[in-house]
């Protein structure tokens, strides 16, 4: 199963790279940005990917930074506007 973790800011998204990547650890998975907005998608299990979304609610400065969240189901990762590095 491959979740997207899309984050809407109210700056740059790019400085929340970092942050998802530590979540998403060893699993597979691809970062995109465009304009307000990151997304995470990540492949795994349905327990992994829970854990993901409990660590995300636990370390992510949603009050200051992030307008909206939001979690959806994806077909695939993304490869062209993958991050690659910040």
């Amino acid at each position: 199963m491959i979740l997207a973790f899309k984050f809407d800011c109210f700056k740059d998204p790019a400085f929340l790279a970092p942050f998802l990547r530590s979540l998403a650890k060893h699993l597979k998975h691809s970062l995109s940005c465009k304009n307000d907005q990151i997304c995470l998608k990540v492949r795994g299990s349905n327990e992994e990917l829970s854990a993901i979304a409990d660590r995300a609610s636990a370390i992510l400065p949603y009050s200051l930074f992030i307008k909206h969240s939001e979690v959806d189901v994806a077909d695939e990762l993304d490869v062209e506007s993958e991050i690659k590095k910040i």
